[in-house]
């Protein structure tokens, strides 16, 4: 080990010329020298690291951390995993991220090898804040969580409070104020030291959010306590971030001179300081804001474009959308309306991309080709109808001219029949083109459908997708035409899990409308905070599917449904259906709740829909489906399926794993349509409760 470690003595003073003159530092260096460890070697070299890092030279920070790695990490992996976790923070404080993700799914994958929990949280966290600041929210929080469950499984407090301040700042990004508060807040409540820099840095995050919130007075209780703290250090990032939330205050209530008063001194303080770049873009945009206000565009342009090239820099997704818009006000104010425009396209299409395509949106872009393709395919059905009566006219004369020629004169016979075969080579000829063309028509149609089955795909879930959501289950999804008028439907709020399959009127291209407008309503219906029922669910997507067609002039139209919410902690189950029932198998036994004889549609006397109650056990299995599979005609005498059949097939399998219930049910299916056409679309979803 003396050999390791002279090596790495000789390393480390290479590395260490540059800050010979740090009294601090210089003790720290006399401390690794007269270590008698390794493991002491490596603790004292990881404070020299994180000194420097903390003196604002992550970089320097790096190359430390990186010499532990390279000289212990056969004996200390442990320790190296710890070192490269210190490495990531640094490549995410120097804005590479890329480099920052690469290290941290190292330590994730060098973790798991070895089963050093600690490493594999620590490596969530960085993966947390990488996704985080690129904007991917989605990715961010699920990393966070990883997180934060390993540190309370460990019950570390300190970690825990990191990782709810970690989840805090990635709502914040998201704009959504309420759940970054109670993160903030259990980070302040959950930190052990309540006089510590991360407890003041959380403080001041509180209060920013409660400034979005337009909680003014709680704001500035807590920007004064971090204002307080960081009175003797006004150069730190803390300090100028609570000075920040104190000017976003006085803009808030258009007191923009002062505002600009406290912007001027934080813009002086973090210019004068090693400051990060998305810090900087967010002070220059701020101001360009106050200058906004006060009518002055040129200045508002120029602080506009300081932010906007330190968004790019920072690689920050949240500020290069604030910077896109604010440049789009300021060049549209000094009368650039070019790039005005130019900036509002940037606007839009980061947005687009930060967040998911609505589903109206996507409904209107089916519909518009489904009118598309009816309007050209009936204008083809007329020209060629007319093509015909041209054809068969012209041939209708010309063969009244011939027997007239004849029976005047039959000296002319060999020249009319001359006439008649070139006639009829330049018809054959047109006919030939024409088919062409409709050939080349119908192909365009069949595209276009095409298209508009991967937009429905786009809308329906994938199968990968609901499997995140729900107990062990399988789908089986089988579309009459290439797109469908069936649909399935899951959602996950709160403890709860909806899960739906429906069947609209009709098939192809009008059933598929129909599912469009299903899912959208549906999504509408479950965006608020309120938790409904199924039966209140079904009663306003009637409501609105009603009030929608009867808009269009249909009344006819509509979907047959059945509807769960399960409770995921308590595996009870509630269900409400219209025409659909709900089958499901307890201890061996199939029994049915027979659905409210409505639609969700137009009817005569329109009632509420019922909810039902089940409380299932474990294997229990439930399933929903629609009259696809049963209304089949097939079989050696070319009958329905019918229910009685499906029944006994769901029971006489229903103890297999469901993949295999799938299969069973695919195979059963396609051995009793045979040749036959498949006559409706299939959905049958299982359900079973481990």
């Amino acid at each position: 080990m003396r050999s390791t470690c002279a090596c790495f003595l000789i390393l480390f003073f290479n590395v260490f010329i540059s800050f010979s003159q740090d009294k601090h530092l210089d003790s720290l260096v006399s401390m690794y020298t007269t270590a008698e460890s390794d493991t002491d070697r490596i603790n004292k070299y990881a404070d020299i690291a994180i000194y420097i890092a903390n003196k604002g030279n992550p970089a320097e920070a790096i190359s430390y951390n990186q010499k532990i790695v390279q000289t212990f990490f056969k004996s200390y992996p442990q320790k190296c995993i710890d070192a490269k976790n210190r490495i990531a923070f640094c490549y995410i404080s120097l804005e590479e991220y890329e480099k920052a993700d690469s290290v941290a799914n190292e330590m994730a994958n060098e973790s798991e090898k070895i089963k050093y929990l600690k490493g594999v949280g620590l490596a969530n966290r960085n993966l947390g804040l990488i996704n985080s600041i690129q904007g991917n929210y989605k990715n961010a929080v699920a990393f966070h969580l990883k997180a934060l469950k390993i540190w309370e499984q460990v019950k570390n407090k300190k970690l825990i409070a990191v990782s709810n301040s970690d989840l805090g700042i990635t709502f914040y990004y998201q704009e959504n104020y309420e759940k970054a508060v109670y993160y903030w807040e259990n980070a302040l409540r959950t930190n052990p030291n309540k006089g510590s820099s991360d407890y003041m840095s959380d403080c001041s995050n509180l209060g920013q959010a409660f400034i979005a919130l337009s909680k003014y007075d709680e704001a500035i209780t807590c920007l004064k306590k971090t204002l307080n703290y960081y009175g003797t250090n006004k150069n730190s990032t803390n300090y100028t971030n609570a000075l920040s939330g104190i000017a976003n205050i006085e803009f808030k209530k258009k007191n923009y001179t002062q505002a600009l008063v406290y912007y001027t001194e934080i813009i002086k303080l973090r210019e004068g300081a090693n400051t990060r770049n998305n810090d900087l873009a967010i002070t220059y945009l701020n101001v360009s804001l106050i200058y906004g206000e006060f009518g002055k565009p040129i200045e508002a342009l120029e602080y506009g474009l300081k932010g906007y090239q330190k968004a790019l820099e920072s690689d920050d997704k949240s500020e290069l959308l604030h910077a896109y818009n604010n440049l789009n006000a300021a060049y549209a104010k000094t009368g650039k309306y070019e790039k005005a425009y130019e900036f509002s396209q940037l606007y839009t299409n980061l947005k687009d991309s930060l967040s998911n395509i609505e589903s109206q949106k996507q409904i209107n872009e089916l519909d518009k080709q489904y009118q598309t393709e009816k309007k050209e395919k009936e204008n083809q059905l007329l020209n060629k109808q007319l093509e015909i009566q041209q054809i068969q006219g012209k041939q209708q004369q010309f063969f009244l001219i011939i027997s007239a020629v004849i029976l005047v004169l039959v000296a002319f016979l060999s020249f009319i029949l001359y006439r008649q075969n070139k006639q009829k080579q330049r018809v054959n000829l047109k006919l030939e083109i024409k088919n062409k063309i409709i050939e080349e028509q119908h192909k365009d149609i069949i595209d276009s459908i095409n298209y508009a089955k991967r937009i429905q795909q786009a809308i329906l879930k994938e199968e990968e997708h609901v499997s995140a959501h729900l107990p062990p289950h399988f789908i089986l999804f089988k579309p009459k035409d290439i797109v469908s008028g069936d649909f399935y439907w899951a959602l996950e709020k709160a403890e709860y899990l909806y899960v739906t399959a429906a069947d609209c009127t009709g098939h192809g291209v009008p059933g598929a409308f129909l599912t469009m407008l299903g899912i959208s309503y549906l999504n509408e219906i479950n965006a608020r905070e309120e938790i409904l029922t199924p039966a209140e669910i079904l009663y306003q997507l009637r409501d609105k599917i009603v009030k929608e067609l009867s808009r269009h002039g249909t009344t006819k139209d509509g979907m047959d449904i059945s509807l769960i919410r399960l409770n995921l902690k308590t595996n009870e189950l509630i269900w409400a259906g219209a025409f659909n029932p709900l089958w499901y198998i307890e201890k061996g036994i199939l029994k049915e709740i027979k659905a409210d004889k409505q639609p969700i549609g137009y009817a005569e006397d329109l009632k509420p829909f019922t909810n039902h109650t089940l409380h299932l056990n474990t294997n229990d299995t439930v399933y929903l489906f629609t009259d696809g599979f049963a209304d089949q005609f097939g079989g050696e005498k070319g009958k329905k399926y019918k229910y009685k059949q499906l029944e006994e097939k769901l029971l006489a399998n229903s103890h297999k794993p469901l993949e295999e219930q799938k299969q069973l049910l695919h195979t059963s299916f396609n051995n009793w349509k045979g040749n036959l056409e498949q006559v409706d679309d299939v959905t049958i979803i299982g359900i079973k409760f481990a």
